[in-house]
């Protein structure tokens, strides 16, 4: 595992993705190396929001993870939607079930297969 806090990359799979998310939590947030979350890239942010999105929606996540997947999530609406969180939505909307096939591509062809 690299220890970048702007160069993380989760793997497919809800068990990689928890696992990924609480490592983020603690290792890859910035804030374990002193940088705060607003020093990530806008690739790494989004990253971690739509991983964290993944797993929230296929799991329990702890206070932790969740909490940071808060600020994961308030720095993308700021960066990106100039703290619009209408548009926020109406782009989660849009790209939720294609960036969660990226993710779980298992678990979306075992759906589709019902």
């Amino acid at each position: 595992m690299r220890n970048h806090s702007n160069d993380w990359h989760c793997g497919h799979g809800l068990k990689t993705l928890h696992a990924c998310i609480a490592t983020l939590c603690i290792a890859g947030s910035g804030l374990a190396h002193g940088n705060p979350v607003t020093t990530l890239s806008d690739d790494a942010l989004e990253a971690r929001f739509w991983a964290c999105d993944v797993a929230s929606t296929h799991t329990v996540l702890s206070a932790a993870e969740g909490a940071q997947c808060v600020r994961w999530q308030d720095e993308l609406k700021q960066r990106r939607f100039g703290g619009d969180f209408g548009r926020l939505l109406d782009w989660w909307r849009a790209h939720k079930a294609e960036q969660h096939a990226r993710r779980l591509p298992t678990a979306t062809q075992t759906a589709a297969q019902r």
